[in-house]
């Protein structure tokens, strides 16, 4: 298991390189939204269009390659882990509170993309599966209410009274990423199984 703060810092001196808009919460967001939703080839290709939309020298472009190379099989791992490992890619503790906000909302605003992407018809959290009388309606409501969540997540700031008392809005910050990890593992493994479902194929073989 690669150490979280040198993944995150590994990555942002890559996407520095790229001169990317994103930060290393957003694409990491991006890269898990587009991961649940479509797999892992969509989600290869998206890490893949962030280095050519770039354009970057080719030997920048390949480093940079390398090391989201890194970060993607090590999400892929943490997600499909029985042990359920995945945690969001976020700054460390250490950061000022709402510079952590920041990056939080900055990562579900990212996922949201990449679910998007993944399958369109999350965008407003419907799906084709909702059309479906045999549908779980249990899920279809999860992922509706997680959906909703996260897009209230994606526009979080603290405000005057969580800034006079930061002990109270840190915790209720860790609160918030334990949540936003817990649903990311649920949307993974139910829209994985569906998808495995539609395919006619056990849901270890989805995604090769």
């Amino acid at each position: 298991m690669i150490d979280r703060r040198t993944e995150y810092a590994t990555l942002g001196m890559a996407l520095d390189g790229l001169g990317s808009v994103l930060t290393v919460s957003e694409l990491h967001g991006g890269f898990c939204g587009a991961l649940c939703a479509g797999g892992a080839g969509v989600a290869s290709a998206w890490l893949e269009d962030q280095v050519r939309e770039s354009e970057s020298r080719a030997d920048t472009a390949q480093a940079a390659r390398d090391i989201l190379r890194v970060v993607e099989l090590e999400t892929w791992r943490a997600l499909a882990s029985s042990d359920l490992e995945f945690t969001p890619l976020l700054p460390e503790d250490d950061l000022p509170l709402d510079e952590r906000v920041t990056e939080l909302a900055l990562w579900c605003h990212g996922f949201l993309s990449g679910l998007a992407l993944g399958d369109p018809s999350l965008a407003d959290g419907s799906s084709r599966a909702s059309k479906d009388p045999h549908a779980d309606s249990g899920f279809e409501a999860r992922r509706e209410e997680i959906i909703k969540d996260f897009a209230e997540i994606s526009r979080a700031g603290l405000n005057a009274e969580e800034r006079s008392e930061p002990t109270d809005a840190d915790f209720n910050l860790a609160e918030i990423i334990e949540y936003v990890r817990v649903s990311v593992q649920i949307l993974f493994e139910e829209i994985g199984a569906a998808r495995a479902d539609e395919a006619g194929l056990p849901a270890s073989m989805s995604e090769h």
